[in-house]
Parts: structure tokens; sequence; C-alpha cells
């Protein structure tokens, strides 16, 4: 389970319960121009980051702070938000951040023929994997 802002509080009650988790902040440099539904400016300052450095920082830091806590029972991911919310930098950031500090670096992504046919409809043929290529992911979703 993850956090939007701070997953502290999801670290101590996966500490405190004795189980197993894995857990993360997420992250975005690619903020829209309008505050989505039911989203205040307070929850977007927390979600959007000025810029992939910014971001990347504050990742870092979360699994710093969080990852192998509970005697290794607790892991920390390097989290972003997925393609649209995020830049370039980000993505390619993030993937060597998770590199570099041994952590994963989840996304949700499969190629559009996996994809249940709604999905295949709304969802322009290619554009998944022409993003993949272009950050060197071939083959890892």
């Amino acid at each position: 389970m993850g956090s939007q802002f701070d997953p502290a509080h999801v670290v101590d009650a996966i500490e405190q319960s004795g189980i197993r988790g894995i857990t993360g902040r997420h992250a975005a440099d690619n903020r829209p121009k309008d505050i989505p539904a039911g989203w205040s400016e307070e929850m977007m300052r927390h979600h959007f980051f000025d810029d992939a450095e910014t971001a990347l920082a504050a990742l870092e830091d979360c699994v710093h702070r969080f990852n192998g806590r509970a005697d290794g029972r607790i892991r920390c991911w390097v989290n972003i938000e997925g393609k649209e919310p995020c830049s370039l930098e980000l993505h390619v950031g993030a993937r060597a951040l998770a590199e570099r500090l041994g952590s994963a670096r989840p996304i949700i992504w499969r190629p559009l023929s996996k994809r249940p046919a709604y999905a295949r409809k709304t969802t322009a043929p290619g554009r998944y994997q022409e993003f993949g290529r272009r950050v060197g992911w071939e083959g890892t979703w």
C-alpha cells in the first residue's frame, strides 16, 4: 500500500501488525492544467512535483527512510504515477534510482494485446510500446 504523500502511517501499521508489506510514496511531475474533479489544491501540491529532480529526491528519501524496517519485513519501492502524469525524465530517472538503490520500480502497463477488450478500444495502438521503446523498457512490461 502506498501513499500520495508520506507512507509513514502505513509503515507504522505494517510494523505493529507483524505482517510483511511493500509501500512507497507516489510521484509525478506533469501537473495537469486543471485540477481533476474530487481533488483539492493541497492534494495537487502533495502529488505533483515541480520537476523530475525534486520528485526523484523525495522518492529516494522515502526508500532510505522505510526500506528494510521491521527487521526487513517492510520494503519501499520507487513509485511513479504512470505514463501521462510523469515526464520522460522522471520515468528514466526512477528506473535508474530503483536500480541504484536495489529497489523495485512498479508500473502497471500491459501490451495492448494483453489488455481487456474495453481497454483496447480506448487506447491508441502502439502508444505504450512506443513510449516503452523511448525509455528502454522493451520486454519489461
